[in-house]
């Protein structure tokens, strides 16, 4: 695994996180290992639900929003 000073990604910031993604880097501060900058895996599974899908399964209002907002607003909630 190569190794960068922080000063170094600082300068140099857009193309080290492009390289990191194929070895990985160690962030040094004053010579001492402080972090690792390293290839992001997405985590595997079901993944997020579709939102979409569930806003559209929803009853509808059956009042305009703008009523809605007036009434929170002046307490008549």
């Amino acid at each position: 695994m190569k190794s960068i000073t922080i000063r170094e990604l600082h300068a140099r910031t857009g193309a080290l996180v492009r390289s990191a993604g194929a070895e990985g880097l160690l962030i040094l501060d004053r010579g001492r290992p402080v972090a690792v900058l390293r290839h992001y895996v997405p985590p595997s599974g079901a993944g997020l639900p579709d939102r979409e899908l569930e806003i559209l399964g929803l009853p509808p209002i059956p009042m305009d929003s703008v009523d809605l907002v007036r009434k929170d607003r002046d307490g008549l909630f």
